[in-house]
């Protein structure tokens, strides 16, 4: 009974973790007290004496003097076990504590039964008939723990099932050895029981290697799962975030604008051309933010798959034309060449015409931005039932690391996005846009300071 108890503490000291260092107590301090205890058990110090029946059935005990050094370390150990398992059992959580619960119950069903027929009534009511018995009150631990590994997942089924067919099978070959009387089969029957033990043992080793790595890919998967999770909810945040600043930025830009203008008009007064000058330069800046507010909205829609499109039959001859010549006098300011080439035909498409003017404008303002000097061509032909539509230029150009990210969210040169301003959002955007109407946006480039090509391409319009 002690060794029972001492073998339950040093279980539940351990479980439910694989490995556990014991305190220099346990093997300093219990293990001698329970040798010690264990060993007085067969002196009368304990037990003084038994009476048996004619057919040696044990009938009633005589205790010593020593039976409640014996009771209260076999009682103390186990109750000290319950205790562990027990505050582990209240701060587990979901099916772990199911299976904490579970192994409580059985353990709590055994070792009752066990002191109840080995202890209590041998010594309160001085009947022995029932020690036979205690043996019984295994199955319920059995029983709950074999629940729980089946049923709980405990245990990995695998392993277990592993485990006991090679001591089954090793069992099973060591009695053959054991009752074998001649020298031959003996020798036959040990390399047997050898290999058996040999590869047993090695197979139970790769089952444990495969449950191992599917556990850490199961950890990883629920770590990959959860910080998925959280980039969701930070994405959405940002875009909530997005959402909301842009909204409370739209009015009092407006507002600015709007009193800037009215400045310039003379609506507040005479004022001088240093006052215009100076009016211009707050609505010129209005409208830079106020652009930034609607890319940040465009942002969102596009995150949130909200962006509409009011589909029609556009001119996409006639709507380049209309960017290039918008954008043409920030091209002469910078001494670029600005040159649009287009068929003279129309080349119709369906498309929102200001959306697709939002992406023609991107790209050719871009253009004319990361070129120093040079030139931006423009030109638009038909392939194949589809309108082709590029932007070349004999800027910056990109390098091969950038190229494949260009079209990411806030993806920006770092070389030059200090010294050129932009949000790293207008080709996402763009590329967005052009995909929601079916088409292809591509860019290429053959290294820093070779210039860059921006191609899109759209299916021509059916004609009805």
């Amino acid at each position: 009974a002690v060794w029972q108890a001492f073998a339950l503490f040093n279980l539940f000291y351990v479980f439910p973790y694989e490995e556990k260092p014991f305190p220099p107590w346990q093997f300093g301090v219990l293990m001698p007290a329970v040798v010690a205890i264990s060993a007085l058990t067969l002196t009368p110090f304990v037990f003084s004496g038994i009476v048996a029946s004619q057919h040696h059935v044990v009938m009633s005990v005589f205790v010593g003097p020593g039976i409640s050094i014996f009771g209260i370390l076999a009682v103390g150990l186990v109750l000290a076990a319950f205790w562990m398992l027990a505050s582990r059992a209240r701060h587990a959580q979901g099916r772990q504590r199911n299976q904490f619960l579970l192994v409580f119950t059985g353990t709590a069903l055994m070792f009752a039964g066990i002191i109840i027929c080995n202890f209590l009534l041998p010594n309160l009511f001085n009947n022995s008939s029932l020690v036979p018995l205690g043996a019984v009150f295994m199955f319920p631990f059995a029983a709950f723990v074999f629940y729980a590994i089946t049923k709980r997942g405990l245990l990995d089924v695998k392993v277990v099932s592993t485990e006991i067919l090679t001591f089954i099978l090793t069992v099973i070959i060591f009695a053959e050895v054991a009752v074998t009387t001649d020298t031959a089969l003996i020798i036959f029957r040990s390399i047997i029981f050898l290999l058996v033990l040999f590869f047993g043992i090695s197979l139970i080793k790769s089952v444990l290697r495969e449950v191992q790595q599917r556990q850490e890919l199961q950890d990883l998967s629920t770590r990959l799962g959860n910080a998925n999770e959280q980039l969701n909810n930070l994405s959405k945040f940002k875009t909530q975030l997005i959402s909301l600043v842009s909204h409370q930025l739209k009015s009092p830009l407006a507002a600015i604008k709007g009193h800037a203008q009215l400045i310039e008009q003379g609506l507040y007064g005479p004022v001088d051309q240093k006052v215009k000058e100076a009016t211009q330069k707050i609505e010129n800046a209005a409208d830079n933010l106020v652009q930034l507010v609607n890319t940040l909205l465009d942002l969102r829609k596009v995150e949130e798959g909200r962006m509409e499109y009011a589909m029609e039959d556009v001119d996409l001859a006639d709507l380049g034309q209309e960017v290039v010549e918008e954008l043409l006098p920030l091209a002469s300011q910078k001494g670029i060449f600005l040159e649009y080439v287009a068929p003279p035909a129309a080349v119709v498409v369906k498309a929102d015409r200001q959306k697709l003017r939002q992406v023609i404008q991107n790209l050719v303002d871009n253009a004319i931005k990361y070129t120093p000097k040079g030139y931006v061509k423009v030109m638009l032909r038909t392939e194949n039932g589809r309108a082709v539509f590029s932007v070349r230029d004999s800027g910056l150009g990109m390098s091969p690391d950038l190229l494949p990210h260009l079209f990411e969210e806030f993806v920006r040169d770092e070389k030059i996005k200090r010294q050129i301003r932009g949000t790293g959002l207008g080709l996402f955007i763009a590329k967005r846009i052009v995909e929601a109407h079916g088409g292809t946006l591509e860019a290429f480039s053959e290294g820093d300071d070779k210039g860059s090509v921006f191609t899109m391409t759209l299916a021509l319009a059916k004609e009805s």
